[in-house]
């Protein structure tokens, strides 16, 4: 089905099980409608960074922002987003905690780390602990950061969608279980 030889192995059936078109396919065969909210949050203590950051975001997502970690972790514990672009270093609590917060309410959502220091344990927690999509460097080009938050909403989109089939295929196994012990009941 999948066009995976027989006898391949499970790096290239996890392969071409896994490529977003086929995902995209059973998910209109199952009428499963658009899994993103195409909502962003922007966190940075700075509000300047906020406003350009919000201001070439804005054409293509529903952008909020926070300048402060305490405020994001308000607006995500109320609003769905799919991406959240934080800077690493804000008073009060640091971008890879902030994601790691936020992971509480919405284990889904892809982080973007933006910081102009390269501090290796730092990297290292946000890759462990913060689970980050991708870290951006500043100064960042307006194309960089535009290009990893659209490639983070496909990551989190095709996600939503595995888990949603996935969802799907139990539900369908649990039927069909449900048949064959009334089936065999009735033997």
């Amino acid at each position: 089905m999948w066009g995976v030889a027989d006898g391949a192995g499970a790096e290239a059936y996890a392969e071409a099980v896994l490529e977003p078109e086929k995902i995209s396919t059973l998910a209109a065969r199952y009428g499963i409608g658009e899994m993103l909210t195409r909502h962003v949050l922007v966190v940075d203590d700075e509000p300047g960074n906020l406003d350009v950051m919000e201001a070439f975001l804005a054409e293509d997502y529903i952008v909020h922002t926070a300048v402060s970690a305490e405020r994001a972790l308000t607006i995500i514990a109320e609003v769905r987003c799919d991406v959240v672009v934080t800077d690493q270093r804000m008073p009060g609590m640091t971008g890879t905690d902030l994601l790691a917060a936020l992971r509480e309410h919405q284990p889904d959502v892809a982080g973007i780390l933006v910081t102009a220091y390269t501090d290796a344990p730092v990297l290292v927690d946000a890759i462990n602990c913060a689970l980050i999509f991708r870290y951006v460097r500043k100064p960042w080009e307006p194309a960089e950061l535009l290009a990893a938050v659209a490639a983070a909403s496909a990551f989190v989109r095709n996600g939503r969608l595995t888990t949603r089939l996935l969802a799907l295929l139990t539900m369908g196994g649990d039927d069909l279980n449900d048949l064959l012990d009334h089936i065999s009941r009735r033997r």
